[in-house]
């Protein structure tokens, strides 16, 4: 099973290939801060992706691409990449969570047998993207749909609780609320939510309609 990935939710544009090896699933990924110009990368990544691991699109199964939220601009751009990329390989496509992602990979950096994972991807105009994840054991679960929130919603919401920010811009929320931060509240540094995101590629795929 192979499934070609990529996610265009933020300026950072993920491009990755991950598949099952016997039981055990590999993959390889390429992501570049390319400031929203997802346009001009995209299909480059996809050929050094292929070119790499030496893949030919008749061997995919599936595509998947992140579906929000995050920048339109960069969603959209995508999103009509999986359907164009889909319809000429005659491919299904599967959607996956950049949020979540991010939330996957923090809790299994930091894992608690129960916590809040608040991941964050700047909205712009003063807003944010969130989506409230809780562990309980091994289990990572969203309880609620993603939310767009100014920095005193997160406030309203979660300042009496102990709440982990994680994502890629977690570190910028902690600033525009600089002196209000709640002492039960903790920011885990940005780290790259590539493989989570391949991971869950794969479980997308797996996973009956």
């Amino acid at each position: 099973m192979k499934v070609l990935f990529f996610d265009s939710s933020t300026e950072i544009l993920i491009v990755g290939l991950t598949w099952q090896d016997g039981h055990e699933s590999r993959m390889t990924w390429r992501s570049e801060k390319t400031g929203l110009n997802h346009a001009q990368k995209i299909l480059r990544g996809i050929e050094e992706i292929f070119e790499e691991t030496q893949t030919e699109p008749t061997e995919l199964n599936a595509l998947a691409c992140t579906l929000g939220p995050g920048s339109f601009t960069g969603l959209r751009i995508g999103l009509c990449t999986a359907k164009g990329l889909a319809e000429g390989w005659n491919l299904p496509i599967v959607g996956v969570s950049a949020l979540e992602a991010m939330a996957k990979t923090a809790f299994l950096n930091t894992p608690r047998e129960q916590a809040t994972w608040l991941p964050v991807i700047d909205a712009r105009k003063g807003r944010f993207y969130t989506q409230e994840f809780v562990s309980r054991g091994a289990a990572l679960e969203a309880p609620r749909p993603p939310l767009d929130l100014t920095p005193e919603d997160f406030l309203i919401r979660w300042q009496d609780r102990p709440a982990h920010f994680c994502g890629y811009q977690a570190a910028l929320l902690a600033e525009k609320l600089k002196g209000n931060w709640p002492t039960v509240w903790s920011v885990q540094q940005g780290s790259g939510w590539e493989a989570a995101l391949g991971q869950l590629a794969l479980e997308a795929l797996e996973t009956p309609p």
